[in-house]
């Protein structure tokens, strides 16, 4: 069963993540908002990134997870909320 901590944090833009997302919109060709999200999440040292956006697969700074392709019936995604805004995600069989 995998199992992944999500966690939310509020980071401002600045020159240094302005500077990385016109790096990551070069080489990944993503849209200008697309690359300010992938650089603050590189920014912030996520090892992954959970959207409905598969653009953000080119990005090789992360893994990406698109919740549209996660085939799981019904029981098998089971969202829990923990302290300071995290929220676990579990996938599979026995989710619940």
């Amino acid at each position: 069963m995998a199992q992944a901590t999500l966690s939310r944090k509020n980071l401002a833009p600045d020159l240094e993540i302005a500077d990385l997302a016109a790096r990551i919109r070069a080489i990944h060709g993503l849209r200008t908002p697309d690359s300010l999200q992938a650089a603050t999440a590189v920014r912030s040292h996520v090892t992954g990134f959970v959207t409905n956006d598969p653009v953000f697969e080119r990005v090789d700074l992360f893994e990406t997870l698109v919740l549209d392709r996660i085939n799981c019936g019904a029981g098998n995604l089971a969202r829990s909320r923990l302290s300071g805004g995290t929220t676990r995600w579990k996938v599979g069989p026995q989710a619940g």
